[in-house]
């Protein structure tokens, strides 16, 4: 007697399935209709017909669905390598390896293009602002050595004539000193043309001082600080005559109005111990180094 062996591996398939036949029967295990076959692989309704047809012959089988089982069971539905590429993975390759990679290329150079003209914007402030502030500084130098090249001029012609008389034929010291002019002589005032200044109690700030000199009046709480301006006869060094100007009529608030103003923007003029003479917001010119020591000479006014 001989043994017989039953197998249970199904049948193999008696004619091989084309390629094409492979990527319709694929298709056909996706659930996709006929016509989405035809414009998934570019042929027409029919010819997918005539494909499912040849399939059915082939495998056996009466319907879809039993050529998909009967697919499975045969390993018929992976497709070859060309195929699988062609239809799965290149769509994600595409979306992957050029269109991600693009779209963040535009993100950056978009987010990079905004913040290079932040940059160059605030450089262009800063330098404008800048040579506004150095503008207003030459300035403010400039009129106060006119202005004490006037009062040295006007000391050297009281020390020949009377000092009264030197203030009173000067009608046009008011437009350059507001806060009036005086006349010393060691320590001593002569003659003043106005009262509003308390010009005894200036003399004992005045009488240490070399001319040609500045003195600040600093005001706590306020920016319309005023300065004294002391010049000294060539010829007589113990006449002296003291100019209170205030910044204001410097015009230092008027050479600074064009400045790009912002919260975080200030302006502010030092003397040479770093007492605040000026401050674009009034409340900070509080804020001295030491408002208890007594005013001392100052340089011509510096930036900061």
């Amino acid at each position: 007697m001989h043994a017989v062996t039953a197998s249970h591996q199904p049948a193999p398939v008696v004619e091989p399935l084309t390629d094409r036949e492979l990527e319709v029967l694929h298709a056909a295990a996706r659930g996709m209709t006929n016509k989405a076959i035809g414009v998934l692989l570019d042929i027409s309704d029919r010819t997918v017909q005539g494909h499912l047809r040849r399939i059915f012959e082939k495998l056996n089988v009466a319907n879809r669905t039993e050529a998909v089982v009967k697919a499975s069971q045969l390993n018929l539905l992976e497709l070859p390598a060309p195929m699988k590429l062609r239809l799965t993975s290149l769509p994600l390759q595409l979306l992957v390896f050029v269109v991600l990679p693009l779209l963040i290329l535009l993100v950056v150079v978009a987010f990079g293009g905004v913040a290079l003209h932040q940059a160059e914007m605030r450089d262009m402030l800063v330098n404008h602002n800048r040579q506004v502030v150095s503008g207003a500084a030459d300035n403010l130098s400039d009129q106060i050595d006119q202005r004490q090249q006037v009062l040295a001029a006007l000391a050297a012609e009281a020390s020949r004539h009377s000092p009264q008389d030197a203030i009173d034929s000067a009608a046009w010291l008011p437009a350059l000193f507001d806060g009036g002019v005086a006349i010393y002589e060691d320590g001593h005032l002569l003659a003043a043309t106005s009262s509003l200044t308390g010009w005894q109690a200036l003399s004992q700030q005045i009488a240490p001082l070399t001319a040609p000199a500045v003195l600040p009046l600093v005001q706590a709480g306020e920016n319309t600080t005023r300065v004294v301006l002391v010049a000294a006869a060539a010829s007589n060094p113990s006449i002296r005559l003291a100019g209170v100007v205030s910044l204001e009529a410097l015009a230092l608030a008027d050479g600074l109005d064009s400045l790009h103003k912002s919260g975080s923007i200030h302006v502010y003029l030092l003397d040479s111990t770093g007492t605040v003479l000026y401050h674009s917001d009034p409340s900070q010119s509080e804020k001295t180094s030491d408002r208890s020591r007594p005013n001392s000479p100052i340089r011509p006014p510096r930036r900061h």
